[in-house]
């Protein structure tokens, strides 16, 4: 805004001073000439007013429009995951997806910021809070996706770390115990990788060929995994599917290999097989844990290509 203010100065100063020089310099004494060029500066002057209107009538819609817009879909993706696991008494993955699948059509241009919002509501049946947490979740979480707009575009999983910082600054502030709700899984690490690298690879190569509806394919990817893997030894998997989905929706100018892609699934796995039992009573989490595994695993082989482009340098 105040670049395009200082731009919009610039370019009605000067036709003003142009015609202001031309008036005190000019070796012709002709009246007709002055007064027209005073005339112009009048109108000028005069436009300038109605411009700034212009600017800032543009400025409050388009605040309107994205920053508002985003901070309430934050919000409706939340309760809408809520009331459909409270009314329906569907798990929590289920619910999540459900929102993110009807966001995706009710909202598109703000489904990435609902599909945001419908993580907060992944708690844990253990965790001691009530409706005004969640509520305070997603608005702390609306904050956090307005503060980072722009920032690690095209990864993966961001959505679900937003979230996650919501529910984290929350646990600060009201002393929510979320860190030690743990379960206990007893599922094959290789299942878990299986899982992963399907989920991931897929919603990857679908989100490079129809890159604005990927958040209507993690969400149906989510929702099957939640039907399939529906009773209590076997649900962890769905939570697997659901946070390798996330860390599929990378964008290919960020991950752009196949390859790095397997990388990235085997790290979700590997650490998802480590921490499922970990954190389960925040929203966000699994996403929270595909952005690391996807920023950190293109992190090291930007290092190793770096190291490799030296070594080649040298032998030459």
């Amino acid at each position: 805004m105040i670049l395009r203010f200082i731009g919009y100065l610039l370019l009605t100063i000067i036709p003003i001073v142009l015609m202001i020089v031309e008036i005190i310099l000019s070796k012709q004494s002709n009246i007709f000439i002055n007064i027209s060029a005073i005339i112009m500066i009048i109108g000028i002057l005069i436009n300038m007013i109605d411009e700034i209107n212009h600017i800032l009538y543009n400025y409050f819609r388009s605040f309107f429009k994205g920053y508002i817009m985003t901070f309430f879909s934050v919000i409706f993706g939340t309760l809408i995951a809520y009331f459909i696991e409270k009314t329906t008494g569907m798990g929590i993955v289920t619910s999540a997806a459900l929102s993110a699948i009807i966001g995706s059509f009710i909202f598109p241009t703000y489904s990435v910021a609902f599909y945001s919002g419908s993580f907060i509501s992944l708690i844990s049946p253990t965790l001691q809070y009530d409706f005004y947490h969640l509520l305070l979740a997603s608005i702390l979480t609306s904050a956090v996706f307005i503060l980072t707009y722009g920032v690690y575009d095209g990864y993966g999983g961001k959505l679900g770390a937003k979230a996650f910082a919501g529910w984290f600054i929350l646990s600060v502030i009201f002393k929510i115990d979320i860190y030690n709700n743990k379960v206990q899984t007893n599922i094959s690490p290789l299942l878990i990788f299986i899982i992963a690298f399907l989920s991931s690879y897929i919603i990857y190569k679908i989100h490079g060929r129809y890159d604005n509806r990927t958040v209507l394919y993690s969400g149906i990817m989510s929702f099957i995994g939640s039907i399939i893997f529906k009773d209590n030894t076997s649900i962890i998997l769905s939570k697997v599917l659901m946070a390798a989905s996330f860390a599929g929706m990378s964008k290919t100018e960020r991950v752009y290999n196949n390859y790095y892609q397997l990388f990235i699934s085997f790290f979700v796995a590997l650490l998802f097989s480590f921490t499922a039992s970990n954190y389960v009573g925040a929203g966000g989490k699994l996403g929270a844990l595909a952005f690391g595994c996807v920023i950190g695993t293109m992190g090291i082989i930007k290092v190793v290509a770096k190291i490799q482009y030296i070594l080649k340098n040298k032998e030459s």
